[in-house]
């Protein structure tokens, strides 16, 4: 969000007013129950990075993670490096390359 949270300067009582209604607004584009489901972060590798160590606490050596190479660089190396790291299991989902669709 903003480096500022919480202070009382007027320029940081704006700015949290314009995330927060960013927060408001992609809640209700995506039908989300409340804007507090909703992140805003730097970029989605970052957010993805963060998502997979997230989701790493509760795998284990062995546990599964399936992967398409339809996908964007940045949604799959956080995923292959989080693998790595715990022993993890990937699986490719093949796809027709000329049609894009799931085999």
């Amino acid at each position: 969000t903003n480096a500022n949270l919480g202070g009382y300067f007027e320029t940081t009582i704006a700015a949290q007013a314009v995330v927060d209604e960013a927060h408001r607004s992609m809640a209700d584009f995506l039908g989300a129950t409340s804007p507090e489901e909703i992140i805003i972060g730097a970029n989605m590798t970052t957010l993805t990075y963060h998502m997979s160590r997230t989701l790493g606490r509760t795998m284990q050596p062995g546990d599964e993670i399936v992967l398409t190479r339809m996908d964007h660089e940045g949604n799959v190396s956080p995923w292959l490096q989080l693998a790595e790291d715990l022993g993890l299991v990937v699986r490719w989902l093949p796809f027709d390359e000329n049609s894009w669709q799931v085999e």
